[in-house]
């Protein structure tokens, strides 16, 4: 009885040696949950649910440069050129739909200029509460 502990023991030693070298060996893009980029080009893909234990969206982000035509229909004036940034970031969302035979464009918006927004559609404290008692304080200090 004792040879079949020590046989099974060595079998399973191994099957694990074996494993953690496969897993060891196994390229870092594909260990990093579904996370797609195209190595800092300005692409990223993440997959995504609808619901739980669902994968069936995926999402992208792109940064780019903006098309010179498109932006002209926008707005040619001196005030708009200014405001424009260098590089445009876009945010898209694809869904497979029929069992993941097709994918759907279901939104696509240009969040370049979201980040500059400081204090949109937010709980309290708003930004600006805090920074009034943040200067309330820093004149206390001074006192």
């Amino acid at each position: 009885m004792q040879k079949w502990a020590f046989f099974t023991m060595g079998l399973m030693s191994g099957i694990i040696v074996l494993l953690a070298t496969a897993l060891l060996m196994q390229p870092a893009a594909a260990r990093q949950d579904g996370v797609s980029s195209n190595d800092g080009k300005g692409l990223l893909m993440v997959p995504g649910g609808s619901a739980d234990n669902r994968n069936d969206i995926v999402w992208v982000l792109h940064e780019h440069d903006p098309l010179p035509a498109l932006a002209k229909l926008v707005s040619d004036t001196e005030e708009a050129k200014d405001l424009r940034k260098p590089k445009r970031l876009s945010l898209l969302m694809y869904q497979c739909v029929s069992g993941a035979k097709s994918m759907r464009l279901v939104s696509a918006r240009d969040i370049s200029y979201d980040e500059e927004l400081v204090d949109y559609n937010t709980e309290r404290p708003r930004v600006a509460d805090i920074y009034a008692d943040l200067k309330k304080a820093a004149e206390r200090k001074k006192q």
